[in-house]
Formats: structure tokens, C-alpha cells, sequence
């Protein structure tokens, strides 16, 4: 009796929503205005620059643009939601990896044929296309580099045991009387799949593997030889036998704090902490940071880090009142002059090749546009997503020594396709 009346709640509430999203849908076309676009975007160290992008674009154009800030955390599904019931926006600016799901939900349009891809870098046009189609028209990109405290390690290290072996030097004689490091030489997030992919990557693995250029679902490259070699390289990272730099505990919020004090020599993190690291050190009552960004360097066998390339973009609403006009908006934004602009706002290289060799005076950035040149693209296949908080469980467990990589790895491999093919039924 009470599971009955649970469900007539629920339908209630289904229908309620229903009825409320199908009059907001008739609000929406009543006052449609079809020289207007709206735009939605969980962007934030960029969104003042592109309040000021669309002002400039409407007073050349005439066409008013409707800019909606969201928390990118809640991007995506607000646009789930809003989207098939006429209240979402003509252009969704949000991540690559995206497009998969939107695609097979049927909520984005291909971007129309006459829009000019040539002068975008490869790894932008792989990252935006889906199934031999394009759905992204990006904007910027990011990954993860290396984050070098100069005071504490002043020298580049050419290969990654030089790295570490300088972390471990500048970690041991930093311990003080209570038996503690003062400084951490080598500080990341271990058991989040994202940071420690670039160290399996190295060796040959790889998150989903590609068939005739579409990615295949049942192809999770974390189980061979590569990837075991590199969960074992995590391992040595924590293992007081080794190297012994990252303590349990570790993350990502930890290490931008660890730099921020002086306190790391080196930290693995993305061109998002850029502008925060260049306020801190503009801020005289803050500890100023003499850092420089560095690419992964190769191991002494020639292995090269790989890390995960990310790009923000626009997505074209199968839903959109107003197609033309938002076309016009993505072909502004996507120019060279306020490609540059967005990426000075926020660190993030832009993704055209004219835009790129305008901001060849930005150190910073363009070694992040180095790294992301030979990274990989994030598998925008919605089974990527049933990757990570399996991964990470396993990270832990192999970085702890609690596990053997040998055993762990094929097991989480296993785990992970379970998950796909439960998501894909």
C-alpha cells in the first residue's frame, strides 16, 4: 500500500514537472525573437571577456545575445532537462567530452557544413568530431603540465627519473626534527585517473581504444602490459622503498596549496590555476612564486607522458529558434582575435593555428598548446565516463601497496567494461 502511494507521488511529480516545462516551452515561443541567440556557459575566469565578446557582437551584427552563467557542475544536466522542453539555449559552451551523450540523446545538431575547419589543430578537430561528424566548434583546450618552483628546483630536469630523483633529494633534506619533509619535491593527486593517466600512457595505455576512427566501447586499454607497467610506476611514487614522494592523502586542491606556499617543488595541474597563481603573486601580502610551466619530460627508454586534452566549445542545439543567428555568433567566436582573447583570460590555448602564433609571447600557455599537440584527446564515447571512479578506487589500493598492479589492473579493466555494457543495454 505505501509503494503505491510512493508511485502516484512521483508520477505527480513527473507530471507536474511536465505540465511546468510544457508552459515555459509555450512562454518561450510567444515571445520568441528571432534576432536574438542565447548562450549558455559554465565558464568563469573567461565569462567577463565573453560578456564583453557577444557585447561587440551584437553591435556589429544587430543580433542581441541572451549570455546565462551556469555552475559548470550543473551545466550538462540543466541542459538535459531545459533542451527537449524548448527552454534551453540556441548554443551550449561546454566540454568535448560531452558529445557523445548529447549526440545519442539526440539534443545537438552537427555544425553546418559551411563552418570553416581548416585553420583548427588536429587535435581539435579529433576531439570535436563524433562518428565521422562535426559537433563542436571549440574554443580553447587544456591538459596537465608540470609546475616547477624555481627557487627550490632552478634546473629543468631533462627525463623523468632526473625529476624524481631531484624531488627525492630536495624532500629528504628538507625533514626536519620531527621526522617530516619541509618540502615535497614531486606533489599530485595519485588516486584521481585524470592526473596519473599521462604515467600509464607512457608505457601504452590508453582509456578507449578506435575502430575505422570511432571509438569502440569494448575496447578498455587499461589491462595491458603499458598500463600494469605504469600502475607499478604509481606505486614507486608512494613506496618509502622507492621514491616515497606522495603521501596517502594526497589532492589536487592540496597541491595548488603546497605551491601557493612555497612548500612543493613540483606539482602536475592545468592552465585553470594560472590566473589564480599570477593574482597570488601580483599580491605583495602573498608569498610571490617563481615558477615556470614545464612539459612532462620523456624516461630514459624515450617513454613520453601522454596526458588527457580537454577542449571548451560550441554545441548547436537540435532545439534552437534560432540556428542562423547562432551559427553567426559561433563563426565570431571562433575568429582569431577573440580566440586570443578568451584564452589571455583564462590560460587555455587557443585551438587554431592562427591564434596560436599570437600569443607566442605568452610563455605559459604556449607550453600548455605544446603538451596538448601531443596528448589525447578525452574519448568524448559517454563509456569513458565509467572510468574514472573505478579507477580511481584501484589507484589507491595499487598506490597504497594494498593490491599488486599485476592482479588490480586486469580486475578494474573487468569492472569497467561490466559498466559499459550495463549503461549501453
Amino acid at each position: 500500500m505505501c509503494g503505491s502511494v510512493s508511485s502516484y507521488k512521483k508520477i505527480g511529480v513527473v507530471f507536474c514537472l511536465f505540465v511546468l516545462c510544457c508552459m515555459l516551452a509555450s512562454c518561450s515561443s510567444k515571445q520568441e525573437d528571432t534576432n536574438k541567440v542565447s548562450l549558455w556557459t559554465g565558464m568563469d575566469a573567461e565569462y567577463p571577456k565573453l560578456v564583453e565578446i557577444c557585447g561587440r557582437f551584437t553591435k556589429q551584427t544587430g543580433i542581441k545575445v541572451e549570455l546565462l552563467k551556469v555552475p559548470f557542475r550543473e551545466l550538462r544536466n540543466k541542459y538535459f532537462v531545459a533542451a527537449p522542453a524548448g527552454v534551453g539555449p540556441d548554443l551550449l559552451l561546454g566540454a568535448h567530452d560531452w558529445i557523445g551523450a548529447m549526440q545519442i540523446a539526440d539534443l545537438i545538431a552537427p555544425i553546418p557544413e559551411s563552418f570553416d575547419f581548416s585553420d583548427f589543430t588536429d587535435v581539435a578537430k579529433k576531439a570535436s568530431s563524433y562518428e565521422h561528424k562535426m559537433y563542436m566548434a571549440p574554443l580553447c583546450m587544456d591538459t596537465l603540465a608540470l609546475f616547477r618552483n624555481r627557487k627550490l628546483m632552478p634546473e629543468r630536469p631533462q627525463t623523468m627519473e632526473d625529476l624524481l630523483e631531484q624531488a627525492v633529494k630536495i624532500q629528504r633534506a628538507s625533514i626536519g626534527q620531527d621526522g617530516r619533509p619541509a618540502i615535497n619535491g614531486f606533489y599530485y593527486e595519485i588516486k584521481e585517473a585524470y592526473f596519473s593517466i599521462p604515467f600509464l600512457t607512457m608505457y601504452g595505455a590508453y582509456l578507449l581504444g578506435e575502430k575505422d576512427g570511432v571509438y569502440d566501447p569494448t575496447d578498455v586499454g587499461l589491462a595491458n602490459e603499458g598500463a600494469i607497467r605504469g600502475a607499478k610506476f604509481l606505486r614507486s611514487l608512494r613506496d618509502e622503498k622507492q621514491y616515497g614522494l606522495i603521501k596517502a592523502g594526497c589532492s589536487e586542491s592540496i597541491s595548488r596549496t603546497l605551491f601557493y606556499d612555497g612548500t612543493a617543488a613540483v606539482i602536475v595541474n592545468g592552465p585553470w590555476i594560472l590566473q589564480e597563481l599570477k593574482n597570488r603573486n601580483n599580491d605583495p601580502a602573498k608569498k610571490h612564486i617563481d615558477y615556470v610551466v614545464d612539459p612532462f619530460p620523456v624516461c630514459k627508454d624515450g617513454s613520453e607522458p601522454r596526458s588527457i586534452v580537454g577542449l571548451q566549445g560550441l554545441m548547436l542545439s537540435k532545439f534552437s529558434r534560432n540556428p542562423e543567428g547562432a551559427l553567426k555568433l559561433m563563426e565570431f567566436l571562433c575568429e582569431t582575435e577573440q580566440m586570443c582573447e578568451i584564452s589571455n583570460a583564462s590560460g587555455r590555448p587557443p585551438v587554431t593555428n592562427a591564434a596560436l602564433a599570437r600569443i607566442t609571447d605568452n610563455v605559459d600557455i604556449m607550453t600548455f598548446a605544446t603538451v596538448c599537440q601531443s596528448g589525447i584527446p578525452m574519448p568524448s564515447h559517454p563509456a569513458c565516463q565509467q572510468i574514472w571512479e573505478p579507477a580511481k578506487q584501484s589507484f589507491e589500493l595499487i598506490a597504497n601497496g594494498e593490491v599488486e598492479a599485476e592482479k588490480e589492473m586486469p580486475s578494474l579493466t573487468a569492472r569497467i567494461k561490466q559498466n559499459i555494457v550495463l549503461m549501453m543495454e
